[in-house]
């Protein structure tokens, strides 16, 4: 009995610590499809500009408002709510329709550009020939992607916006 207790333990035990398919995983071989629209964007202000000197100031701005909060970090921090003066949501409009598992159609109030994507490595190409100015784009799960762009030079990052897209 005491042999059979011990064979039958690693097998419960080793069962019990296996995941559960409970858990939505991205598909993040093959792309996207369809189109997302902007949903909330984060804007990162650096003290001094670079965000090796703290930060200074995020900014969130949703389909309902603007949430400022500065002070981050010291001892008298601040949260201002809809403190841009006329602030619409069309400020973040933005809309991504994606054709294939590598391009899409990019569109916001200014100007609509074709885009090129790879979610294995994350790439995003707007077509912008900055070198200095990075973007990443991460899925999120089924429905839901995250854009992050940020600027880097000399070794030091600046003005860093997370944008989150909803599938329509």
């Amino acid at each position: 009995m005491k042999k059979l207790l011990l064979m039958i333990l690693p097998v419960v035990l080793l069962a019990g610590c296996s995941k559960s398919g409970g858990s939505l995983k991205p598909d993040s071989t093959t792309g996207l499809t369809g189109t997302y629209t902007v949903y909330k964007q984060a804007d990162t202000s650096f003290n001094n500009s670079l965000r090796a000197d703290g930060i200074s100031e995020i900014t969130v701005e949703t389909l309902l408002g603007d949430t400022t909060y500065s002070g981050v970090g010291t001892a008298h921090p601040h949260v201002g709510v809809n403190i841009i003066q006329n602030y619409t949501p069309e400020m973040i409009a933005d809309t991504i329709v994606f054709k294939s598992a590598t391009t899409g159609i990019e569109s916001n109030l200014s100007v609509t550009t074709a885009i090129s994507y790879s979610l294995p490595t994350g790439a995003f190409n707007d077509g912008s020939n900055d070198p200095t100015f990075h973007i990443k784009l991460t899925q999120i799960d089924a429905a839901t992607i995250k854009i992050v762009s940020f600027q880097q030079q000399n070794g030091y990052v600046s003005d860093v916006v997370a944008t989150f897209y909803k599938k329509e």
